[in-house]
């Protein structure tokens, strides 16, 4: 314990890198990346970001069109309301209920799907990532790459996030080409 913190205050005060702390016993450095800034800020992860946006506004879009179609049917109901009779009146009522109840739910359960959708796309993007992120793991000597967002204490030296969106964008770019240059 007494080596670890002393080894931690000779990090602090030097600046050394993730290359330069001395391995204690075998134990390798831990690196971090901030995943979010990584999926924001790649030009693949941004592609993807694109993608789920244009299905988040298709979404709305749709919703927005059918919730117009419904109230005009709503509109033309009322205005049947003074033609019919009460009894086809209700039959009628009770149908455009149904259908409305069916179409909130199918929308319901389509919204649902988007946090799904989204983490499938960070999936992609970590699996397109992997190898790049791989390498600068061994690059740097370490023996774990961790999200900055589970770590309470780290040292910024121990960050890779932009070496990382860096080799990203270098050999992979936006991901729409189907061989990553390799290196």
């Amino acid at each position: 314990m007494i080596r670890s913190l002393v080894i931690f205050a000779l990090v602090c005060c030097l600046g050394l890198t993730p290359m330069q702390v001395p391995a204690q016993d075998g134990v390798k450095p831990v690196l971090t990346i901030d995943w979010l800034t990584f999926l924001r800020e790649t030009q693949y992860g941004r592609r993807l970001a694109a993608e789920f946006q244009a299905e988040k506004d298709a979404l709305q879009a749709e919703w927005d069109r059918i919730e117009l179609e419904l109230s005009q049917e709503e509109e033309e109901l009322v205005r049947q309301r003074q033609i019919v009779s009460a009894e086809e009146f209700r039959a009628l009522s009770k149908a455009f209920d149904q259908k409305v109840v069916a179409v909130r739910r199918e929308q319901r359960e389509r919204r649902a799907e988007l946090p799904e959708k989204e983490m499938a796309y960070s999936r992609a993007l970590l699996q397109a990532a992997g190898p790049i992120l791989f390498e600068l793991v061994q690059q740097n000597g370490a023996s774990v790459l961790i999200d900055k967002r589970n770590v309470l204490v780290d040292l910024s030296s121990v960050d890779v996030t932009r070496q990382a969106i860096q080799e990203m964008d270098r050999r992979i770019g936006d991901g729409t080409t189907q061989t990553p240059t390799a290196e």
